[in-house]
């Protein structure tokens, strides 16, 4: 029973490595991304988790413009 909790702290631990390395990954895309308003929208829905409508909320946007400027914010990222 021991040796089943230490491993799946392990697994747990691994699992938050590689997460904590693709927000880093994640982090570094969007700072590329020259255009502030793609940048902070995608900071908001990637970083910080907001739902749409907060983001909308947030950028006193409309819905819509926040899924325009979400898809046209994604063509410019580079990896």
């Amino acid at each position: 029973c021991i040796e089943r909790i230490w491993q799946l702290e392990k697994e747990v631990t691994e699992d938050i490595d590689r997460l904590v390395d693709m927000k880093s990954g994640i982090r570094g895309a969007i700072e590329r991304v020259e255009n502030d308003k793609y940048r902070l929208l995608l900071e908001y829905r990637y970083l910080c988790g907001y739902t749409w409508e907060k983001i909308a909320e947030k950028m006193a946007l409309e819905l819509r413009w926040v899924y325009r400027i979400h898809g046209a914010a994604l063509q410019k990222i580079t990896f």
